[in-house]
């Protein structure tokens, strides 16, 4: 099985033994045009196939990215009094909710913790 890692995709190429395999994986779609089995890049799918095969090492440092930032959004999830990772552009004092929905946002889309406490520009 070979595995590769473009634009948010994973492509798999399979033999006929494997095929099955890959098949019975959800959203999974065949692509004619590249002869390859597509899916989206999710850490769900990672994982599964890392059960199944030895990543290779691009798809391995991109599993452990993905759940380092899901650990860090179901930490902050469960954070009974989180302090606001950034200085939000808003008029009003947030809610405890709303600091911590911002806050798991902020994990989402990249954030670097050590620039904590930075402003808008």
């Amino acid at each position: 099985m070979q595995l590769a890692l473009f634009n948010g995709s994973i492509y798999i190429k399979t033999s006929k033994e494997e095929y099955p395999i890959v098949k019975g994986l959800p959203n999974v779609k065949f692509d004619k045009n590249k002869l390859a089995w597509v899916t989206p890049a999710t850490l769900e799918m990672l994982d599964r196939l890392q059960r199944i095969v030895k990543l290779p090492e691009t798809l391995e440092a991109e599993r452990q990215r993905m759940r380092t930032v899901q650990n860090k959004v179901d930490h902050e999830r469960l954070n009974e009094h989180p302090e606001p990772m950034y200085d939000y552009p808003v008029k009003v004092k947030l809610f405890t909710h709303q600091v911590r929905g911002a806050n798991m946002c902020m994990h989402l889309f990249g954030w670097d913790e050590e620039a904590k406490g930075a402003t808008a520009q």
